[in-house]
């Protein structure tokens, strides 16, 4: 009885992907809504235009810039849509570059261990320079990234893609029976 249900179910899983195909979507409206923050790539205008989505109907999409005037943007001209995911702090990348940073300028700093101490400008040792560099460079390289941010997007599509362009299901469920 195992068997002849595992073999069912390897059968329904083998039907092609493309027996489950869904058609694709030609209208933007089903597929965006007012008041998301998108960044656009069109034929008819020559730049990115990021902004909130304030108009989709199937032959127009209007977007709002950031202290601009609305832009309409016919359906067929666009080549891509991203969705705006959020805004991030950029709070490793600082710790990151004010660390190497740090490294690299701790080498720069004179060390003399005659001459070392608190009213020196020398330090006592490389490793000493090196640690209070990093120390030093690495915090601010964190101040920096937490107070940069960067917006970060997301790529969409206006229709379902079901295959690859070879042809082949885009994706693929593969099932293991060990007997």
């Amino acid at each position: 009885m195992r068997i002849v249900a595992c073999l069912m179910l390897l059968l329904a899983l083998g039907v092609p992907a493309e027996t489950f195909a869904q058609t694709p979507s030609t209208n933007p409206a089903a597929v965006l809504t007012p008041g998301t923050r998108v960044r656009v790539i069109s034929t008819v205008v020559p730049r990115r235009v990021p902004g909130l989505l304030s108009e989709v109907t199937e032959s127009m999409v209007t977007i709002i810039p950031d202290g601009s005037m609305p832009i309409r943007i016919p359906t067929g001209s666009i080549t891509s849509i991203e969705v705006s995911l959020g805004r991030r702090r950029n709070v490793l990348q600082g710790v990151a570059i004010g660390v190497a940073t740090g490294i690299a300028l701790g080498f720069a700093f004179p060390v003399d261990a005659d001459t070392c101490g608190p009213d020196s400008a020398n330090f006592c040792s490389r490793g000493e320079a090196i640690g209070g560099s990093i120390m030093v460079f690495g915090g601010l390289g964190t101040a920096i990234g937490a107070i940069v941010t960067s917006e970060r997007w997301a790529p969409m599509s206006l229709g379902v893609r079901t295959t690859t362009a070879a042809g082949r299901p885009a994706a693929m469920m593969v099932l293991s029976v060990r007997f």
